[in-house]
């Protein structure tokens, strides 16, 4: 709950201030865009008006046939008091016939700086007949009255409409919020908290295409794989359980048989409960092996291996024992010794471990081939057996964790089903991958891929 009211409260506080910034930007562009616009168009009208002004004087002047009758007469005086901008009125020879100062109908924006004086000759049939004196300004400097509260007035209707569309906006988007980011990551918490305490079967149900929807698949898949590693590892334990109490109870057996008299110690009997020893020892080699192989892919080194070498090496190692299973290992090797940089102890562990795997499930009289070669910029390294192979649809599983190809083999036979998860394990650990291709009663292909170094 802390968790979903402090992340409502951060996403509140971030979701207020772009709302804000928003509404201060746009209201601050609005305004800006308004008044240039709104000063245009005063500067326009006052052209336009100026100019009709100027065409009337002149008209009149024609009708009047001097300007002392335009001066004088009322229609006259009525036409030059219509625009207070007009300062002074001259004849033709310069001679002053009106001066006035700037009328209160208008106020001078931005003070003295902004104010300039424009004369404008005043023509009757091609003859100047005077000049006109007009104040203008730089631009819409003169601004009446009512206009400026025309422009006060469309400034704060915008900054309503946009307060308004912001109070809107941030209220969606506080519903939006909790209800498509809020609620569903509370969801995913609280199956994460169910998960954590140990019920694997929680699944989230969001068939959304966003990211947390994404999230929730990924989850649901986890937790699904959690379940199946678990029951493989239930399994396996049962198992293991099993095999260890069956040697145990024959070693008890056979000890309490020598002790009481009933069994006199000799070769049969002893090699009987070494046999189990040994079969004890198996087991927990391969349990060891899990712990080293996870520890290992944690600490790998990068050295370089002589890949020529190592093959031929534990091939020689392995002929002993394929040939008292009547196998045959043949190795294939380049001309060219390659190299790889990797850790030598989980190389080695990976070749092991196939070669293993190939000798127990294969059929006497058969063939084990390892083939290294390079192809462009990778090295392969193939390990084929001519043994009993794998159905279809237990090769996407071979790799897993305790998995063993036929459950109702026993150790002897069957393995511990941590060998080739180990392989895959280490490989990727190395920077490789490693893909299976069998056939049933055919054998099976294993084939680890590495990126080439570089030339060493």
């Amino acid at each position: 709950m802390n968790f979903k009211a402090s992340l409502r409260w951060k996403f509140s506080l971030f979701l207020t201030g772009v709302v804000l910034g928003s509404v201060l930007l746009t209201g601050w562009l609005i305004n800006k865009g308004f008044d240039t616009n709104f000063k245009k168009y005063l500067l326009k009208t006052y052209e336009l008006q100026t100019e009709d002004f100027l065409s009337l004087l002149q008209e009149t002047y024609q009708l009047a046939g001097n300007w002392e009758r335009v001066v004088n007469s009322p229609e006259g005086r009525r036409l030059i008091m219509s625009n207070p901008s007009l300062l002074k009125l001259e004849d033709s020879k310069s001679n002053t016939l009106l001066h006035q100062g700037l009328g209160r109908r208008y106020m001078v924006r931005g003070g003295l700086a902004n104010r300039r004086v424009k004369v404008y000759p005043l023509v009757v049939q091609n003859q100047v007949i005077g000049r006109a004196w007009l104040l203008s300004t730089n631009p819409a400097g003169l601004i009446t009255h009512a206009d400026l509260a025309f422009q006060q007035s469309v400034n704060r209707m915008i900054i309503i409409s946009i307060i308004i569309l912001g109070v809107i906006a941030l209220g969606l988007g506080f519903w939006g919020a909790n209800y498509l980011i809020i609620n569903r990551l509370g969801r995913l918490k609280q199956a994460f908290a169910t998960l954590a305490a140990g019920d694997l079967k929680v699944r989230i149900k969001d068939s959304s295409q966003d990211e947390l929807g994404e999230l929730a698949t990924d989850f649901n898949t986890t937790a699904e794989n959690l379940l199946h590693l678990e029951e493989l590892k239930k399994s396996y334990l049962s198992e293991t359980a099993h095999e260890l109490r069956t040697p145990l109870t024959t070693i008890r057996s056979h000890l309490e048989a020598f002790q009481d008299g009933i069994i006199t110690p000799n070769q049969e009997s002893l090699s009987l409960v070494m046999e189990e020893v040994m079969n004890l020892t198996s087991l927990l080699n391969d349990l060891q092996d899990l712990t080293s192989s996870t520890g290992l892919c944690k600490n790998l080194r990068s050295l370089p291996l002589d890949l020529n070498l190592i093959l031929a090496n534990l091939a020689e190692k392995f002929r002993p024992l394929a040939a008292e299973h009547e196998l045959t290992i043949i190795v294939e090797l380049p001309t060219i010794p390659l190299y790889l940089k990797g850790d030598p102890e989980a190389f080695t562990k990976i070749i092991n471990n196939l070669l293993s795997n190939a000798i127990k499930f294969s059929v006497p009289g058969g063939k084990i081939i390892i083939i290294l070669q390079k192809e462009a910029s990778q090295i392969k390294i193939s390990i084929a057996d001519q043994g009993i192979g794998v159905q279809p649809e237990e090769i996407p599983k071979i790799f897993e964790r305790f998995y063993r190809i036929d459950p109702s083999r026993s150790r002897r036979t069957g393995g511990s089903g941590l060998g080739l998860s180990i392989v895959k394990e280490l490989t990727e650990a190395m920077g490789g991958t490693v893909k299976v291709e069998s056939r049933p009663e055919a054998g099976s292909i294993f084939t680890l891929t590495f990126p080439a170094p570089p030339s060493f």
